[in-house]
């Protein structure tokens, strides 16, 4: 187990070119939606087809790519023990305000099924804290995901 979690960091993680880097950023992202669909202890379909839009709007991609990088996130999210590799990847290529969106797109993903769990905002703010977004960016994005499905 130890030794399949090295190779993954080591392999997954690992960033060659810019095309690579830009799939791997989509990597991190994607297991970052479906951390906090896992959390929500409910395997909610309209939370993973929420996860599907989210990515396709975000990166710009449908079909089959989309399917096969939802695909690899969540056979690979599975295996995660730790969400630090895929917030260092994101935090070292993502601006302040991608990453402000990237948390407003976690809270619109917990919100899909019409309900937040305590899991699910908990997981959200780990993740937030993790990508240096500031508190008040943390609440004003949950409010503003509210305030849109109400």
């Amino acid at each position: 187990m130890l030794t399949k979690l090295k190779n993954f960091f080591s392999q997954e993680l690992k960033i060659n070119d810019q095309e690579d880097t830009q799939d791997k950023i989509q990597l991190a992202a994607a297991i970052l939606l479906i951390e906090v669909n896992r959390a929500s202890l409910e395997k909610s379909s309209i939370e993973q087809q929420a996860i599907k839009v989210a990515l396709g709007k975000s990166f710009n991609l449908s079909g089959q790519k989309l399917d096969s990088l939802v695909e690899h996130a969540t056979a690979h999210g599975e295996d995660v023990t730790s969400l630090y590799p895929f917030v260092k990847l994101i935090n070292e290529n993502y601006s302040g305000q991608q990453r402000v969106q990237l948390v407003k797109t976690l809270w619109e993903v917990a919100l899909a099924d019409q309900k937040i769990s305590i899991y699910e905002e908990h997981s959200i703010r780990q993740i937030s804290d993790l990508l240096h977004v500031p508190h008040s960016d943390f609440i004003k994005t949950k409010l503003e995901v509210l305030e849109l499905n109400t």
